[in-house]
């Protein structure tokens, strides 16, 4: 019986190099949908069909490199990000908290008098 061969995936790194302000929507979401959301982002994805298709749909606005060892080993992983990082701050007081959780209302506006419309004035 033949032993299973390893599954080795190619990946790819797609930096966005241009804007896609001006474009059309079907791009915008294309470049959305691949995971890129400013200038300079990117990510490593598989090397597949699905995703060099959507590639050369905004090939205009994407940059596309072999993706080195380090980045593959990372790839689909989860990337920690600022709001990762501030739910692992400490808990805060039950006072705090409980201001955190409450709804936020607007204060109360202050009651004022009504005012009178201004006395018409006569005309002949």
């Amino acid at each position: 019986m033949a032993e299973p061969t390893p599954n080795k995936q190619a990946y790819i790194k797609v930096t966005q190099i241009r804007s896609t302000i001006g474009r059309i929507e079907r791009q915008k979401r294309t470049a959305k949908a691949l995971g890129l959301g400013r200038v300079n982002s990117s990510r490593v994805l598989p090397d597949n069909p699905a995703v060099r298709g959507m590639i050369d749909s905004i090939g205009h606005l994407v940059r596309v490199e072999e993706a080195p060892v380090s980045a593959r080993a990372t790839a689909g992983k989860a990337q920690s990000s600022s709001r990762a990082v501030a739910r692992d701050l400490p808990v805060k007081t039950n006072e705090k908290l409980r201001d955190l959780t409450e709804p936020k209302t607007k204060p109360a506006a202050k009651k004022t008098a009504a005012k009178k419309p201004a006395p018409k004035k006569e005309t002949k």
